[in-house]
């Protein structure tokens, strides 16, 4: 999908257990980049990250949080990311890791939902966090869990 002075990349009525979205273009307003799953908000998820941006290297780990974000990060430019979300069988939750780059800043993150109901992945949303938008292509990629 393209999206041109969109708000935000809003995927449903997907059905897999497994997914990979690539994005590439430029985000034209600094702001934070938030990501959903399955229309979860509250306190569902837990994650950590690393930054590297070349000023600053840090780790840190969200509880509990609203959503999987990039945080204080993202700045107007050019950017590419790799998110991957599949769904843990065992414990019927889903996992998620993402690679994100931009303006001479890595970040790399995963984590889980701590929902326990998850059998499939319905949705995924990824959105600046207001009013800003992409300029981007996106491209969902259904993995085979075989």
């Amino acid at each position: 999908t393209t999206v041109s002075a969109g708000t935000n990349v809003d995927l449903t009525g997907l059905s897999g257990t497994a997914y990979k979205l690539v994005g590439v273009g430029d985000l034209n307003v600094g702001d934070d980049c938030v990501v959903t799953f399955n229309g979860l908000g509250g306190a569902e998820y837990d994650n950590e990250y690393h930054r590297l941006d070349g000023a600053t290297n840090v780790t840190a780990a969200v509880v509990n949080g609203t959503s999987f974000q990039v945080t204080n990060n993202a700045v107007a430019g050019g950017f590419y990311f790799e998110l991957w979300v599949w769904v843990d069988v065992v414990n019927s939750r889903l996992m998620y890791k993402m690679d994100y780059y931009q303006a001479g800043l890595a970040l790399k993150s995963g984590g889980r939902v701590t929902d326990t109901t998850a059998t499939s992945i319905s949705a995924i949303k990824f959105d600046t966090a207001s009013a800003n938008t992409f300029d981007a292509h996106f491209y969902l990629y259904k993995l085979s869990t075989a």
